[in-house]
């Protein structure tokens, strides 16, 4: 009982010491103190959430995946290996995983809800269940009229586009234009306007290539505009 009683008090006079050192602490279970950044650390490297990418240094979207990734919106592949953690920049961004960085990046508070119409969500994990539901709940998107949502398809440029401007209800843009997008596009309007408010840019030849896929690190570019821009 006494050593225990010393063993408090040493615990307790170093978390004066670090206090005074201006350091950010939390209480490990029991454990002992240490820091929050510690804590993030070691949670990193068993979830895949983002600590340290070893893949991104260098890359053109760097600045933004490792902006959203200190703030946990972000996640990556754990090497099994040796335990590092990859971000896959250029890999093509699943509608799942497009879906669950934008919501955690908005803060929208997720739904209570675990009944969805869709067919293929048995096989999702929970957390992308719940991630989807809020989504289609915010009519930030939708699914095929197959009634799947397909998780682990490509998500293409016109798609993301449609969910930025829902999200932020922007105004119809007046004079933009693209080369490859009709009046009639089925999303024309959303390109427009997000084009217009400065998160989405077209190509040199004048064209919006609204079917190609968005890789992982331009969808961490979108979002860090949209996030950049409504704390401005």
């Amino acid at each position: 009982m006494q050593l225990q009683l010393k063993l408090r008090r040493i615990s307790l006079l170093l978390l004066g010491l670090a206090i005074a050192a201006g350091g950010e602490l939390f209480y490990d279970n029991g454990k002992g103190f240490g820091t929050v950044q510690a804590a993030a650390a070691v949670y990193a490297a068993d979830s895949g959430a983002a600590a340290a990418f070893n893949d991104i240094q260098g890359h053109w979207a760097e600045k933004e995946i490792k902006a959203l990734s200190d703030k946990q919106f972000l996640d990556g592949y754990k090497n099994t290996q040796d335990g590092s953690l990859s971000f896959k920049p250029n890999q093509n961004i699943t509608r799942a995983e497009f879906v669950r960085y934008f919501v955690k990046s908005k803060g929208l508070p997720l739904s209570n809800n675990t009944e969805s119409e869709f067919t293929d969500l048995g096989d999702s994990s929970q957390e992308d269940r719940g991630y989807i539901i809020t989504a289609v709940e915010y009519g930030l998107i939708n699914g095929y009229p197959d009634h799947t949502f397909r998780t682990d398809s490509t998500i293409t440029r016109a798609e993301i586009a449609a969910i930025l401007s829902r999200s932020e209800m922007l105004p119809p843009a007046e004079d933009a234009s693209f080369a490859d997008i009709p009046e009639d596009y089925w999303a024309s309007d959303a390109i427009f306007a997000v084009q217009q408010a400065g998160l989405f840019d077209g190509y040199e030849d004048g064209s919006f290539r609204p079917d190609q896929k968005m890789t992982r690190g331009e969808a961490a570019a979108v979002i860090y505009r949209l996030i950049d821009a409504s704390v401005s």
